[in-house]
């Protein structure tokens, strides 16, 4: 099997010996709870050299650990004193024989790839804030978070507009090469194979049991969206249609829209039931791959997805949350592209980048796993147009990778991820937060790491986890934020293991009904 880097490394960092690459490159499960990477913000940090991270097993219990010490579940803020941050060199985390087999290690050299020690001495970390909703089993923007709506403004105009927009068209994706590619052309294992065919069981029964717009709002419908892009249908009266279609025609979802038009133009509502986050129905669309030209319907004016991206463009503010305007901006701006917000400040993509890396991560939305997610976009996106990984691009390289590695080394043995996010250990009993917390960390991990790596034991231990929690029971009634990214992960796996393209999940749930080893 081919090795590469993570996508994030330069192709001059590439090694051509898988063993030696693992030796090298392996992140160390510290004897401690791992430390949590430096804020790349901070003005003291010393560079970070780049770490490559190899494919992992089970979270194990070391020697000379205790239980309680392995799934302590204490915050960083608690723990300060003794937690080290991470080590900048190259470090290491076992390997299992059978790994090492299946790619191409001696069992001889197992053992080495075992023991090798940490090459700097380890620093402490500040404490940090512990975010008030870090805990909720449901993400920011759900009719249930508390946060009072956003109010009227003195440009807002009456909206005068039809509740159900049945003439709106389906949404269409653009063409060319998604960011998240597939894996090369190889043969698959058993295990494979068995997973592929649950996630299409999974994907099937939420493609043919759609939401409700007389119970969801925008907030939800977009969750329900995101694993399937522009093949997502919610019911509206008695008729199917299209998810991406209803929203950008503004149509109604539990007495809710998405937009409200203005004096000028338009704005996007935020607050319980609409939008959690500025920019959030913009990378929807992004991660849809849907055209910049698709139409907009708000009251009796016409716009397009192009005029939303303006209005993202016009209203980018420093020291604010820009995690999903970072999204939607890389994927439809071209990379170098500068303009100024609606208060004449200058901005291109690095500058929102450099702003994000100010931000934490800990004590973020949702564990902070969607401003890695925005930085792994933009960061995969630049380099998929073939500019170079400089100034805050490098900087956001460095610390996704010290990140990857880190969040790799809080699983639990279940395949799941920390119940107490990026923050420490922790395997809450609570199946809800197990599901939430793993579906957007695994939704980050299978988007971000090379291909080499979605067939390692750790990643394939998650998929099964969600399968055996969200697909083995469909039809409960899981919380839809955390259900969207957990399906979202797995859509994403299908992706890029088995080539299930955006679009096309339909299409190869029917070829895989009709021939089970289809392309295999």
């Amino acid at each position: 099997m081919r090795f590469s880097t993570l996508p994030f490394c330069s192709a001059s960092t590439a090694l051509g010996n898988l063993a030696l690459a693992l030796i090298l490159a392996a992140a160390t499960l510290a004897d401690e709870n791992p430390g949590l990477p430096a804020n790349p913000g901070s003005s003291t940090q010393s560079p970070v050299v780049m770490r490559l991270v190899s494919p992992v097993g089970k979270s194990e219990i070391r020697s000379g650990e205790s239980e309680a010490e392995a799934t302590s579940t204490k915050s960083p803020a608690d723990r300060a004193d003794e937690i080290a941050a991470p080590d900048l060199s190259f470090t290491s985390i076992p390997v299992t024989v059978a790994e090492g087999a299946r790619n191409g290690i001696p069992a001889e050299q197992v053992s080495s790839v075992q023991t090798l020690k940490e090459a700097k001495e380890p620093q402490k970390i500040e404490p940090i804030q512990r975010h008030e909703l870090s805990n909720a089993t449901e993400c920011p923007g759900s009719p249930t978070d508390g946060i009072e709506l956003q109010a009227s403004y003195p440009d807002d105009i009456p909206l005068e507009q039809e509740e159900h927009p049945y003439d709106a068209p389906d949404a269409l994706q653009t063409s060319g090469t998604e960011l998240s590619l597939a894996t090369s052309n190889h043969s698959y294992t058993a295990r494979e194979l068995a997973i592929h065919r649950r996630i299409n069981a999974c994907l099937e029964y939420f493609l043919n049991n759609p939401e409700n717009v007389n119970r969801r709002g925008p907030w939800a419908m977009m969750h329900a969206t995101l694993p399937f892009g522009v093949e997502a249908q919610i019911i509206a009266g008695n008729r199917r249609v299209n998810a991406i279609g209803w929203m950008c025609f503004n149509g109604v979802c539990a007495k809710q829209r998405m937009f409200q038009p203005t004096r000028t133009g338009f704005r996007t509502n935020s607050g319980p039931g609409v939008q959690g986050h500025e920019g959030q129905f913009l990378a929807i669309l992004a991660q849809s791959r849907v055209s910049s030209d698709y139409p907009l319907q708000i009251g009796n004016r016409r716009y397009t997805v192009a005029d939303l991206v303006k209005y993202e463009m016009s209203t980018c503010r420093e020291k604010s949350e820009l995690t999903f305007k970072l999204i939607g901006l890389s994927h439809y701006l071209n990379p170098n592209q500068r303009w100024r917000d609606n208060t004449g400040k200058l901005w291109n993509l690095e500058k929102m980048v450099g702003e994000e890396l100010q931000q934490p991560v800990v004590g973020a939305a949702c564990g902070g796993t969607h401003r890695l997610m925005g930085l792994s976009y933009a960061v995969i996106k630049r380099r998929k147009d073939g500019y170079p990984l400089d100034g805050h691009w490098e900087r956001a390289r460095s610390y996704l990778n010290d990140y990857i590695g880190y969040a790799l080394s809080l699983q639990n043995p279940d395949g799941s991820f920390s119940t107490e996010w990026l923050e420490s250990r922790g395997a809450a009993a609570d199946i809800d937060r197990k599901v939430q917390t793993t579906g957007h960390i695994l939704e980050w991990l299978v988007f971000s790491l090379p291909e080499e790596h979605l067939r390692s034991d750790a990643i394939e231990d998650s998929v099964e986890f969600l399968l055996a929690t969200v697909g083995a029971e469909p039809s409960r009634d899981w919380a839809i934020g955390p259900r969207g990214h957990a399906l979202r992960a797995l859509a994403l796996y299908n992706q890029r293991m088995f080539d299930v393209q955006p679009g096309q999940i339909r299409t190869n749930i029917a070829k895989s009904r009709i021939n089970p080893a289809n392309r295999y």
